[in-house]
């Protein structure tokens, strides 16, 4: 398993968060699975955690593919709860400015 990630990412800590769904899981679990992602758009942290989300959503669904529904769901509840943004998207926006507001507002 080999993890490509900047420089830049890794000195500002931030391509350390891509390592945690498998710190969480453990390598053993996840050495036959081959898992490509790639990202575009946003910033470099918001970027780090698409992956990170990818990484874990995708192991939970090799595991509900080719593995028992409970080995699935034990892993479910682990990476629940360790981190819950780990399977569950954050929804939250920023509206854009509206003409009768000074500033954009949040939702």
């Amino acid at each position: 398993m080999s993890l490509e990630i900047t420089e830049a990412q890794t000195s500002t800590g931030e391509g350390t968060a891509v390592y945690e769904p498998f710190q969480v899981i453990g390598l053993d679990q996840v050495s036959d699975v081959d898992i490509r992602v790639r990202v575009t758009g946003g910033g470099h942290t918001s970027q780090v955690y698409a992956v990170r989300q990818a990484i874990a959503k995708s192991i939970v669904a090799y595991y509900q593919k080719y593995v028992d529904e409970h080995s699935k769901n034990l892993l479910e509840q682990t990476l629940t709860q360790y981190d819950r943004t780990l399977l569950v998207a954050d929804d939250r926006y920023l509206l854009r400015r509206h003409l009768s507001f000074a500033q954009p507002q949040s939702r």
